[in-house]
């Protein structure tokens, strides 16, 4: 996907599958690396006071979240960029994979976790734009994609 964070299209940015992009998300966190993402925080499913980030059922099926369908929402921009958050841990909960957050937006402590709350991998297949970890969290893809 192009986007913003990667103008510079050197070494340094890497764009992955959205398999691989969850993967290495869990990866990183499986070896004790948290990671920022960037990603839009600014939708109907990211409530505040509920201290959770999902994809509403009125939005799209989860079936459906794949490239095509983020780079259709980048490109009509109903996906932006507006917020970078600090990913520090995930849980399996009912076959879900939830990521725990730090949110240091003003909003972020209006639940009652001040300043914590979770988003469904399906959001993070939608929304979340970029990542930025340690490379070794990344090390399997990078070694496919870096020859």
């Amino acid at each position: 996907m192009k986007h913003p964070d990667n103008w510079w299209h050197n070494q340094d940015y890497y764009n992955v599958n959205l398999t691989d992009f969850i993967s290495i998300m869990k990866t990183s966190l499986k070896e004790g690396k948290t990671f920022g993402f960037c990603g839009d925080v600014s939708e109907p499913g990211y409530d505040k006071y509920a201290e959770v980030g999902i994809i509403p059922t009125f939005d799209i099926p989860p079936g459906y979240i794949n490239e095509d369908s983020r780079e259709f929402r980048v490109n009509n921009k109903s996906t932006t960029d507006d917020h970078c958050l600090h990913v520090i841990g995930y849980t399996e909960k009912d076959g879900a994979t939830w990521f725990l957050i730090k949110d240091s937006s003003s909003s972020g402590f209006d639940g009652p976790n001040k300043g914590y709350r979770f988003i469904h991998e399906d959001y993070a297949r939608l929304k979340v734009l970029t990542v930025m970890m340690h490379k070794y969290a990344a090390k399997d893809v990078l070694d496919k994609i870096i020859k």
